[in-house]
């Protein structure tokens, strides 16, 4: 059904609009272009798959896996991605606005300038990620495991990291990307040792 849908897309408007995607596999499909509106994915792989220049609408994803497929210059709005699996998908580029991802695992996500506006992260796992350049305004994140992602370039100012877990990011050698970021005093301490400075 979902090749269906992409080949009447790609020879038509290059839109799918108003239907639910559930447990398909699809592999190194080219959805470059497509724009997807009011479209539910339930359960469906995408495997290594190019969504370039791609747009979401109003979209919910849940239970899919996502791994190594290529999101860059893609357009989110309003969408929701639930226990959903991104695991080196690349983003960079891309924007995404009012988008809840929950529960996901991301690990080596690729946000290299992408601009997030109040974007949710909650309950994911970020391990390794890259937010290189990222433009962050008024994001939420919540339980989300940030151990080992790359922040370089990306100014953290005034978002609440408290719940999160930030063990081994990496900054910029001036650690400008740190100034004003909300921390919990465990926190502080851990970005302390980042910056050199021994507590006794």
């Amino acid at each position: 059904m979902l090749e269906e849908f992409l080949e009447d897309a790609l020879d038509g408007d290059n839109e799918i609009k108003e239907v639910t995607i559930q447990n398909e596999e699809i592999c190194d499909a080219d959805c470059t272009g497509i724009s997807f509106d009011h479209v539910r994915f339930l359960g469906c792989t995408f495997s290594e798959c190019a969504f370039s220049r791609t747009s979401f609408y109003d979209c919910n994803m849940e239970g899919c896996d996502l791994s190594n497929c290529n999101f860059s210059d893609s357009y989110w709005k309003d969408c929701l991605l639930e226990k959903s699996k991104l695991a080196g998908a690349d983003f960079s580029n891309s924007v995404l606005k009012n988008t809840v991802l929950d529960s996901c695992i991301l690990p080596y996500v690729n946000f290299t300038d992408a601009k997030l506006e109040t974007i949710s992260l909650r309950h994911c796992s970020c391990k390794s990620a890259n937010f290189l350049q990222t433009a962050l305004k008024k994001p939420n994140f919540s339980d989300t495991d940030f151990s080992g992602t790359e922040f370089f370039r990306t100014p953290l100012a005034g978002i609440d990291f408290t719940s999160c877990t930030i063990s081994g990011i990496l900054v910029s050698d001036r650690f400008s990307e740190l100034k004003c970021m909300k921390v919990s005093p465990f926190q502080a301490m851990e970005l302390a040792q980042l910056l050199g400075i021994k507590i006794v």
